[in-house]
């Protein structure tokens, strides 16, 4: 069943200029370190990745407010938030992947039975996603594909004119690298697409089907 948008959400990508008020993201407290790989029937992690401006923010908004409705315990955390919130500026490879092994911890400690955790985050490297799979034991990888010529023409922040510029070192897709993802579990074709098009795709998903029925949520947790 194709889920209708709230009122007043756009219907392209080229009308999404990033993080609105339709994003609710939960208070950043500090997780427990090494904590080990959740146990069976913990909470499903939802990731999603792609580059700047790819729709990462818009789907992951959306599929947060559609399972919220549905089954409550939903946390959000969005790549943009997380950075200001830390403070963190450090867009070298090095400093890419600790921002993601901190937003991991984050995700990690939250994690409880029957929780659904949506994370968008660029996510550019490879080694990153293989740290999740391994991390997480109920684990959905999104990859939000769009050409890169389509993400410099919808540039609703502006950010890939100041990077041809040479304004904005090491930015993903122009002076840092995205590398493809090797196996995610659902591709979103963000650059060709509508949004109605792409959250369907992701609604459809076995394991996200399974959160939206609550019977089905039980049994997947026992």
């Amino acid at each position: 069943m194709l889920m209708s948008q709230p009122s007043g959400s756009p219907e392209s990508f080229d009308e999404t200029p990033g993080l609105d008020a339709r994003c609710q993201v939960i208070p950043l407290t500090e997780p427990g370190l090494g904590r080990s790989a959740p146990e069976h029937g913990a909470g499903l992690v939802v990731w999603f990745t792609g580059m700047s401006g790819s729709g990462k923010t818009t789907l992951s908004t959306l599929l947060s407010g559609h399972l919220r409705n549905l089954c409550g315990d939903v946390r959000h955390y969005d790549g943009d938030i997380f950075r200001a919130r830390k403070n963190n500026t450090d867009f070298s490879r090095q400093g890419r992947i600790q921002n993601i092994d901190t937003a991991r911890e984050f995700v990690h400690a939250s994690l409880a039975k029957d929780c659904v955790s949506v994370v968008s985050f660029i996510t550019p490297y490879e080694c990153m996603r293989t740290r999740n799979r391994e991390c997480f034991g109920r684990y959905l990888e999104i990859y939000c594909k769009c050409d890169l010529d389509v993400l410099i023409a919808r540039d609703a922040k502006g950010l890939y004119a100041k990077a041809l510029a040479g304004d904005l070192p090491a930015f993903t897709g122009i002076s840092d690298s995205f590398e493809e993802p090797v196996r995610p579990d659902i591709v979103v074709h963000t650059g060709m697409d509508d949004i109605a098009l792409c959250l369907e795709t992701i609604l459809r998903h076995p394991a996200i089907e399974a959160f939206s029925d609550p019977d089905a949520r039980a049994a997947a947790a026992l």
